[in-house]
């Protein structure tokens, strides 16, 4: 999956998610509102529940208009569990289940459209949750994730004479599989056990099938040891079908090497792969092979995950509203201070309403902003007040304040906020479509009647366009649009009629 694709395709889905962005909110809170009545009023409201059915099904045809994948699959989960159980009842478990996965859809569709680094792995917990309630096995990570599983590459000749200890490979996966389920401290070390047995592992399996994904696996724990990794349940599971297939080479002496790889675990790894930073040459071989290096990284994920996981848009939009009148207060008392002779703002009051900010702000790990205001509190403790440093800090932690109000962080060396940076793109694409509809009609009407006064701001639009679409980084696009109004001006039009009157 190259960037400019993965990049695309989620600029893409955000862009048409905005065109119908009340439809789905409003379908959303309808079907949260008839779970709450269902709750509420017992197992008797099965008519909730088939009003549920239906609004679940109207988001369902939205995501499939749209490509959204991972949105018609939640859907169709609980559509499926509520379907079971319009008769019967839900039970609490279910009932929980369902909730969760409209809430983090509801969650995941605000970020998409709020331009943070998203993923449609993250709704794969929420989709298994359900699953799991009605019986079936879970979904895998890379469910969602597309990539070409049979690239060219060479596979390297099997290596003579190497005989390999299969048992005490495996007794070594098993020891650090044990160790990763029990969440020990060491998770690197067990890591560094595990990819020291896929090296071995990679060398037997040289000139044969298996080499490959071997390989793949080897980068997968290359990757898994970088420090933004999660080391999620999901991902413990997927490492232990590693024990499997050692298991398999020991009672066939290797000849299991042979035998084909299932191409879903081969994509789980390679899902992993993806996510890595660039850097390690094993984990950058494996991303050029098969074209992972350019999408969304899992350091990128790692908010947005806590944001799924967090508090909805209303209780953080009323935690911002709160800490915001403690700064504005704290504002005035510094303006006061400064401005009005005969009133004294001490060290003391001023450091004490700032470590009740800065305790407040570190609860909902917003670690920037409230070592903003330590500093100024050690300042202060230290007898060292400069006013136009406190207000500067103050600013710099009210800022921090409206980037949690957005539901989003900005990069620290951004000179355009990204919020604002993302709406102008999709304004950009929605005025570049009316402005490729508008030069199709024209050139229809000249094909109808021949008429070259339909032609006369062809050109001047499909610049402006290629100006436009090159500020995305289209290029190919933009060669394209800048070919074509050279046709139109040089074999269409006469020279006269290039310009726009």
């Amino acid at each position: 999956m190259t960037k400019e694709k993965d990049s695309g395709s989620t600029l893409k889905l955000s862009v048409s998610m905005h065109l119908v962005r009340s439809e789905i909110n409003h379908a959303l809170q309808n079907a949260l509102s008839q779970l709450d009545n269902y709750a509420s009023l017992g197992e008797g409201e099965g008519d909730s529940l088939r009003k549920l059915i239906e609004e679940i099904r109207q988001l369902h045809g939205t995501f499939k208009m749209l490509d959204f994948r991972a949105g018609e699959r939640l859907c169709e989960e609980v559509t499926e569990a509520v379907r079971r159980t319009v008769n019967t009842g839900i039970d609490a478990a279910m009932l929980e289940a369902c909730s969760l996965a409209l809430v983090h859809l509801d969650k995941y569709t605000e970020l998409l459209l709020a331009g943070q680094s998203v993923a449609p792995s993250l709704l794969v917990p929420a989709i298994n949750r359900v699953r799991r309630e009605r019986g079936v096995p879970p979904l895998p990570e890379s469910v969602f994730f597309q990539v070409n599983l049979r690239p060219r590459l060479s596979i390297p000749p099997a290596i003579p004479n190497l005989r390999l200890p299969f048992r005490r490979l495996r007794q070594v996966v098993q020891f650090a599989l044990l160790g990763l389920m029990r969440n020990t401290d060491k998770t690197d070390d067990t890591l560094h056990l595990i990819g020291k047995a896929l090296a071995a592992l990679e060398k037997g399996s040289s000139g044969t099938l298996s080499w490959p994904f071997w390989r793949v696996a080897k980068a997968t724990v290359e990757a898994l040891r970088q420090p933004e990794f999660d080391l999620l349940p999901a991902r413990v599971s997927m490492l232990s079908a590693l024990d499997r297939m050692v298991r398999r080479l020991a009672e066939t002496s290797g000849a299991a090497f042979q035998e084909k790889v299932s191409d879903t675990l081969l994509k789980d790894f390679l899902w992993i792969v993806s996510l890595a930073q660039p850097g390690n040459e094993l984990i950058d071989d494996v991303q050029q092979i098969y074209q992972l290096g350019g999408g969304v990284k899992e350091k990128d994920l790692a908010f947005s995950r806590q944001s799924l996981s967090g508090p909805d848009r209303s209780a953080i939009l009323s935690f911002v509203k709160a800490l915001q009148q403690e700064i504005h207060s704290l504002k005035d008392l510094v303006d006061r201070d400064e401005r009005v002779d005969s009133y004294t703002l001490s060290d003391q009051e001023l450091a004490e309403r700032l470590e009740r900010i800065s305790d407040t702000l570190t609860m909902v790990e917003m670690n920037k902003a409230a070592e903003q205001a330590d500093r100024i509190i050690r300042d202060l403790r230290s007898g060292h007040r400069d006013q136009s440093q406190v207000a500067e800090g103050i600013v710099r932690i009210e800022l921090e304040l409206q980037k949690l109000e957005l539901n989003r962080q900005l990069t620290d060396n951004a000179t355009v906020d990204p919020v604002t940076l993302r709406e102008g793109m999709i304004a950009l694409v929605s005025e570049g479509v009316s402005s490729l509809l508008t030069v199709k009609h024209a050139i229809a009407w000249y094909i109808d009647d021949g008429d070259k006064s339909h032609l006369t701001s062809v050109v001047h639009t499909l610049e402006e366009v290629s100006g436009a679409v090159t500020f995305l980084e289209k290029d190919g696009l933009s060669a394209i649009l800048d070919d074509l109004a050279v046709f139109v001006r040089d074999q269409l039009l006469p020279e006269d009629k290039s310009a726009v009157p």
